[in-house]
């Protein structure tokens, strides 16, 4: 198969994909320059107006790039980043060969953008592949090369482009980046060249200058303007009301725009995220609950204010309800065949929550649902309710007795090798799976926040943030094991699973933004 130019635009995005798949192994110690967020970047290039826009450093120098092989070597002890680079885009092309044809001219950073949705009905939405280049004749040279058909030379506010007009694709030189793109995103990215850069729009630079300037990849989108082009291409459609219903959903939370980054250091691969948000927010409450959750929990989650959050969830799913998806009329029909008021009896009592999972072996795995009352006395009739429900479905519910409970039951589903525990212990509710970790929920003789695997991940979370969730991850690694015994494919992969330590995520408001991080330790 021949690399012509109308594919060129989808190669240059899958080069670049492929370089970001890499971006993991990529480390990012050291003072040169090799990281998105380092340098020139080049989101000046893009249009101020971009819908979505990512790009990677995906050949870091000097000492970067020894941090990167260090980290890659940890996982593929024979490889580094050059190999993997290599293997990842040789073969885009049967007439193109990357280490003779690409790699002498590619430099460290690619980017895509994407542009406009106009034609996104036809399957060819707008977007530019931008490459950085070292040669920039032999980058030109590589795209005559790869061409099929005959080019027309044309230029554009002073930049001379090819053009395969059967195709509708262009690819040019611009402040010697070799862009790739359809014609009316290559325009746009000559004139963001002149200043009107994705750089220069002031949402961009709020959500990406919170991620981490070391950042070895950057996305950033607009998610009013994607929902603003689908509900256009389909005004006519029954569809356009969900469309608005969920761009109103957006707005009221604040989340139009986000950027997210990837950094590496020589134990963690983190994700770093920033969006705008309207309201409060929580706080640190979702994060204090999780950690007064029992230690020993290889699995815990931070919920929040769950009553607030369900009901949020709820009052979305009916705005962006259309002809066929009438949240109120099932939730109406649910109401009335369990007896039960959804708003009333259940989520007015729902306060701070938390989830987590225990176990050592696949017979003693469990867990609970934590949650703090804001009114027992509800909660306990929300408990008598639920036992009628479980008496009308069946299943025998018996008194539940011990230390520290007020009110509830347990119940067996069916033939299922588990006992479900609902119970009313003081100011919080806890539905559990196996006694052990009912009795932990109550009465935990130890917290999470005391468990070292937690106070080291909490250590690589960083700057400031809380967990709000929390996966030690030997012990589940430990589970898989069990579960797998002398599986071949589990042999093949325990390698690269004892490598993980713990994966954990924070996050913590910063004025009108939220940041957010998900880190995975590597040993």
């Amino acid at each position: 198969m021949t690399l012509t130019l109308s594919r060129a635009p989808r190669r240059a995005a899958t080069a670049a994909l492929a370089a970001l798949s890499l971006v993991p192994l990529a480390g990012c110690g050291g003072d040169e320059a090799g990281g998105v967020g380092s340098g020139e970047s080049l989101a000046r290039l893009a249009p101020a107006s971009s819908i979505f826009y990512f790009e990677a450093a995906i050949r870091p120098e000097g000492d970067r790039e020894a941090d990167v092989d260090r980290m890659i070597k940890k996982f593929a002890p024979d490889q580094d980043l050059d190999k993997l680079l290599t293997r990842a885009l040789q073969g885009s092309s049967d007439e193109l060969d990357y280490s003779r044809d690409v790699k002498p001219w590619l430099g460290e950073r690619v980017a895509v953008a994407l542009t406009g949705l106009s034609a996104v009905e036809e399957g060819e939405p707008d977007f530019a592949a931008i490459m950085e280049t070292t040669d920039a004749d032999k980058a030109m040279a590589t795209l005559r090369q790869s061409a099929e058909g005959t080019l027309a030379d044309r230029s554009y506010n002073g930049v001379e482009y090819l053009f395969d007009s059967a195709d509708k694709f262009a690819g040019g030189i611009v402040e010697e980046n070799l862009v790739v793109a359809t014609e009316p995103a290559l325009r746009a990215v000559v004139d963001a060249s002149k200043g009107d850069g994705l750089d220069e729009n002031a949402e961009y630079a709020k959500v990406s200058d919170a991620v981490d300037e070391d950042a070895l990849a950057l996305i950033y989108g607009d998610l009013g303007k994607v929902f603003d082009a689908i509900k256009s291409s389909r005004q006519d459609t029954e569809d356009a009301q969900q469309f608005e219903g969920v761009r109103e959903l957006l707005d009221r939370q604040g989340l139009k725009t986000f950027a997210a980054g990837l950094t590496v250091t020589d134990t963690s691969v983190k994700l770093r995220a920033a969006v705008p948000v309207k309201d409060g927010g929580q706080g640190d409450a979702p994060a204090e609950t999780m950690a007064a959750l029992p230690a020993g929990s290889w699995a815990a989650l931070g919920l929040g204010d769950l009553g607030k959050s369900l009901s949020d969830a709820l009052d979305g799913l009916k705005a962006v309800g259309g002809p066929g998806l009438n949240i109120q009329s099932g939730l109406d029909q649910l109401e009335r065949q369990a007896g039960i008021d959804v708003q009333k009896d259940l989520l007015s009592w729902m306060g701070q929550s938390g989830l987590f999972l225990r176990g050592t072996s696949l017979t003693d795995i469990g867990g609970a649902l934590v949650v703090q009352s804001k009114d027992p006395a509800a909660t306990k009739a929300a408990l008598a309710k639920a036992r009628t429900i479980v008496a009308g479905a069946g299943l025998p519910a018996r008194d539940l007795r011990g230390r520290g409970i007020d009110d509830g039951f347990s119940v067996s589903p069916g033939n299922a090798p588990v006992e479900v525990f609902a119970a009313l212990a003081g100011e919080r509710f806890v539905l559990a799976v196996n006694r052990a970790s009912l009795d932990a929920a109550i009465n935990p003789t130890r917290k999470l926040e005391d468990d070292d695997a937690f106070k080291a991940a909490t250590e690589q979370l960083g700057d400031g943030l809380k967990p709000r969730f929390f996966l030690d991850f030997p012990k589940v690694s430990g589970l898989i094991g069990a579960f797998a015994g002398n599986e071949p494919g589990y042999a093949r992969v325990k390698p690269y699973l004892d490598k993980i330590t713990t994966i954990v995520a924070g996050s913590k408001r910063e004025g009108d933004l939220q940041l957010q991080t998900l880190s995975v330790g590597v040993r």
